[in-house]
């Protein structure tokens, strides 16, 4: 396995953060969650940065945290839905795509975490967004695991095969 960053990139809801953590856990290497360091810099959430400063104040923070990322080595990281917008993101190291249908997502949510993302506020609105993103993720992604009914433990297998 070459010793580089491994970028998980997809939806919101498909698992990046449990998934990168598990296997930064298993891979004993650091865990980064883009959206926490930003919550963490502004002691707000995601919902409240995006009522308070709006959207393109939090995409120029996640392109803060893509340059920061690009000069980290040996680091596993969850991305927010929206940060594959960033044109560095091969720099950052291998991209991986947790791929799962919009219905999936939706079903998989409790309404408590469903209000916590802000762009997933309108259905329609999110299905559209989803529609516009899913093409983008494939393009971007040098490996792609459809993480649709998998255990954690089975979506971290799948990705270590792809890393030998």
């Amino acid at each position: 396995m070459r010793n580089e960053n491994l970028l998980f990139i997809g939806f919101m809801g498909c698992g990046k953060s449990s998934v990168a953590r598990a296997l930064a856990l298993d891979l004993k290497r650091v865990f980064f969650d883009s959206d926490d360091l930003i919550e963490l810099k502004f002691k707000l959430s995601i919902k409240e940065i995006f009522q308070k400063y709006g959207e393109d104040f939090f995409r120029k923070e996640e392109r803060l945290l893509a340059d920061f990322f690009a000069n980290t080595s040996n680091a596993i990281i969850a991305s927010g839905g929206g940060f594959y917008k960033n044109a560095n993101l091969k720099e950052i190291g291998k991209i991986i795509y947790l791929e799962a249908g919009f219905d999936f997502l939706k079903n998989r949510l409790s309404k408590d975490e469903l209000l916590k993302r802000p762009l997933f506020s309108d259905e329609k609105t999110a299905r559209a967004l989803f529609e516009e993103r899913v093409h983008k993720y494939k393009a971007l992604a040098q490996q792609t695991i459809n993480v649709e009914n998998k255990s954690i433990e089975t979506i971290k297998d799948e990705i270590k095969k792809g890393l030998i």
